[in-house]
C-alpha cells in the first residue's frame, strides 16, 4: 500500500477518531446543561416557597398590628400580599415537579386561602364591631394554628426543594467528571496519531476546559448560595425573635462573620433622628467602635441605590475618607419602599468575577435583613405603644399592674422593701372646668415631667387614670419614700405653666406613701394602702403628703 494512500487513510482514522471522542464530551455536556436547568428550576420553586411565607408572615403581622393599633397603615404589607399571593399560588401549581409536590401543595394552597380568609374577617371585625385589641388578639388563636400548619408544610417544600438541589449538583458535578475524564483521552489520542489533528484537538481541549471550569464555578457558586440561604434563614429566624432592635446586634454580628468570609462591613440603622445613622453591629476587621454618619456622608443614601467605591474615579463617600481606597460597597436598606438604614461592606482582595458574585450575594442578604429588621421595629413600636401613655409619656396602668406584680415578687424573694407614692393634682376639674381641657392637658404633661425629674433612675413613674399618678420605687423603705414624695410635691408646686399665651395658676398636689410588707404582699393591697393615704392629704388641706396606717 502506497505511503501515500497509508497516510490518508491514516488521516482520516484519526479524524474519524477524533471526531467521536470529541463528540463525547458534548453529549455528557447536554446532560449537565439539562442539570443546570433543573437546578435553576428547583431554587426558582424554592424561592416561590420562600415569598409565599414570607407574604403570609405579612399577612399575620399586618393583621396583629391592625387588631392591637387599629391603624390602616398596618394593613399596607397585607394588601401587597393579597395582590401578590394568587400570583405565587397559580406560579406553584402551573410549575409543580411531581406528583408527591402536588400533593402538597392540595394542603398548602386551601390552608393559604384558610389562612386569608381568617386574616380579613378579623380585620373585618376590628372594623366593623370595634373590638378593643386584646379580644381581637385573642380571636386570632385560629390564624396561629393555620399559620403554623403553613410553616411546617412550607418548610418541608423550602427542605425537599434544597435536597433536590443537592442531588442535581451530585449529577452536575459527576457529568464534569466525565467531561474531564473524555477531555483526557481526547488529548491522548490526538497527541498520538497525525499532527493535521493536533490544532485541532487543542482547540477542542480549550472549549471542553472552559466548559468544565464554568460548570465547576457554577456548582461552587450554587452550593455557596444554598449555604448562604441556609445560614440566613438560621439568622432571620434569631433576628425574628429579639425583642428589640439592640438585641439584634449580637446576632447579626456572629451570623454575618460566618456568611460573608472574606467580607467587612457595619450596619447603620436610623434610630433617634431621620438624619443620623447610628451604627448596629461590625463585622470581619470592620472598626467595631464605629460613629454614628449624617445621611449627607453616603452616596447610597443620597441616590438612593447600591453605591460602588473600586476605581479611583468614583465618588468617594464621606464616612470612608479615612479608609484606603479598596472594594467598597455601600447599600441602602429598604424595606416597604421606606429606607431604614445602610450596609457599609468592604471586600478583601477580590478579582473582578468574585467581586461581582459577593456582590450579588450581599445584596439578597441586605435585603433580608432589612425586612427582618422592619419586622423587629414594628414589633418594638406596637409594645411601646401598648405600655406608654401617649398624652404624659409615662407609663400606663396596664404597664403598672405588670411591673408591680414583677417587684413585689422581687422585693419578697430578697426580703427587701418596696414602696408606692400615689398623687393627683388638686382642683383639677376645676382646673378644667375654667380653663379647658387643653389647658389640663398642658398641666398634666408638666406634671409627669416634674415628676420623672425627682425620682431616682429605677423609679418607675405611671399614669393610673385621670389626674392620678403612681410611682413604684424597689428597694425604697417608707422613710425614703417620703423624702422623695415630698421631692416630688415641692417640684410641682415651683413649677410655672403657660397655655395658649397666657400663665396657668399654680398647680399643687397631694400624695399618699404605702410600703411592702406591711400593706400585704400583693398590688391591689398596696395601692388602696396609699389611696387612702391620699385621701388623708386631701381631707388635711392638700398639698402635703400622707403615709399610710394600718387599720
Amino acid at each position: 500500500m502506497p505511503a501515500e494512500v497509508r497516510i490518508r487513510k491514516i488521516a482520516i482514522a484519526a479524524i474519524v477518531a477524533s471526531a467521536i471522542v470529541a463528540a463525547v464530551p458534548f453529549f455528557v455536556s447536554s446532560r449537565v446543561t439539562e442539570g443546570v436547568t433543573l437546578l435553576k428550576r428547583a431554587a426558582d420553586r424554592q424561592n416561590l416557597y420562600i415569598d409565599l411565607l414570607s407574604m403570609l408572615r405579612d399577612v399575620e403581622t399586618s393583621q396583629r398590628g391592625f387588631v392591637l393599633s387599629g391603624r390602616e397603615a398596618f394593613l399596607d404589607p397585607y394588601n401587597v400580599a393579597l395582590v401578590q399571593i394568587p400570583v405565587l399560588k397559580r406560579n406553584l401549581i402551573k410549575g409543580a415537579i411531581d406528583a408527591e409536590e402536588r400533593e402538597a401543595l392540595d394542603q398548602i394552597i386551601p390552608l393559604t386561602d384558610e389562612k386569608l380568609v381568617n386574616a380579613a374577617e378579623g380585620i373585618a371585625a376590628r372594623r366593623n364591631h370595634d373590638a378593643t385589641a386584646d379580644s381581637a388578639v385573642g380571636s386570632t388563636s385560629l390564624g396561629k394554628v393555620q399559620m403554623d400548619k403553613l410553616r411546617q408544610l412550607l418548610g418541608q417544600q423550602i427542605s425537599a426543594m434544597a435536597d433536590r438541589r443537592n442531588n442535581v449538583r451530585g449529577t452536575l458535578i459527576e457529568g464534569s467528571a466525565q467531561v474531564a475524564y473524555f477531555s483526557g483521552l481526547a488529548a491522548v489520542i490526538n497527541t498520538f496519531l497525525l499532527g493535521t489533528a493536533v490544532f485541532g484537538g487543542r482547540r477542542l481541549l480549550r472549549e471542553r476546559a472552559k466548559v468544565a471550569d464554568q460548570l465547576r464555578a457554577a456548582v461552587t457558586l450554587a452550593d455557596t448560595r444554598n449555604q448562604l440561604m441556609s445560614g440566613s434563614a438560621r439568622m432571620l429566624q434569631a433576628i425574628q425573635s429579639a425583642p428589640t432592635v439592640g438585641d439584634t446586634s449580637a446576632i447579626l454580628t456572629t451570623c454575618l462573620t460566618g456568611l460573608l468570609p472574606g467580607v467587612s462591613g457595619t450596619l447603620y440603622l436610623y434610630r433617634n433622628s431621620p438624619d443620623v445613622l447610628e451604627p448596629l453591629a461590625s463585622w470581619g476587621s470592620a472598626d467595631a467602635a464605629a460613629v454614628p454618619i449624617p445621611r449627607e456622608d453616603c452616596w447610597a443614601l443620597r441616590f438612593g441605590r447600591a453605591h460602588d467605591h473600586c476605581c479611583d474615579h468614583d465618588l468617594r463617600c464621606n464616612h470612608l475618607r479615612s479608609e484606603t481606597r479598596t472594594q467598597h460597597l455601600c447599600l441602602p436598606m429598604v424595606t416597604q419602599g421606606a429606607v431604614i438604614g445602610m450596609m457599609s461592606v468592604r471586600f478583601d482582595s477580590l478579582s473582578t468575577e468574585q467581586f461581582a458574585t459577593q456582590r450579588e450575594l450581599v445584596m439578597a442578604l441586605a435585603e433580608q435583613v432589612s425586612l427582618a429588621l422592619s419586622n423587629v421595629q414594628l414589633r418594638e413600636a406596637l409594645r411601646a405603644q401598648s405600655i406608654i401613655d401617649p398624652l404624659t409619656d409615662l407609663y400606663n396602668r396596664r404597664f403598672l399592674e405588670e411591673t408591680l406584680k414583677r417587684e413585689l415578687a422581687r422585693s419578697t424573694r430578697n426580703k427587701s422593701s418596696l414602696s408606692v407614692i400615689m398623687f393627683d393634682v388638686d382642683h383639677f376639674k376645676h382646673l378644667n372646668d375654667t380653663y379647658g381641657h387643653d389647658a389640663g392637658d398642658t398641666v398634666l404633661k408638666a406634671v409627669a415631667a416634674a415628676a420623672k425629674g425627682a425620682v431616682r433612675k429605677a423609679d418607675i413613674v405611671c399614669r393610673y387614670g385621670g389626674e392620678e399618678m403612681i410611682v413604684v420605687m424597689p428597694d425604697c423603705a417608707e422613710g425614703m419614700a417620703m423624702e422623695r414624695a415630698e421631692m416630688i410635691r415641692r417640684a410641682i408646686e415651683s413649677m410655672r405653666t403657660a397655655h395658649g399665651g397666657r400663665d396657668m395658676p399654680q398647680v399643687t398636689a397631694s400624695f399618699g406613701v404605702a410600703s411592702h410588707p406591711v400593706f400585704g404582699v400583693d398590688g391591689d393591697s398596696l395601692v388602696r394602702a396609699a389611696d387612702a393615704a391620699l385621701y388623708v392629704a386631701k381631707r388635711r388641706g392638700r398639698n402635703n403628703v400622707q403615709l399610710a396606717v394600718e387599720g
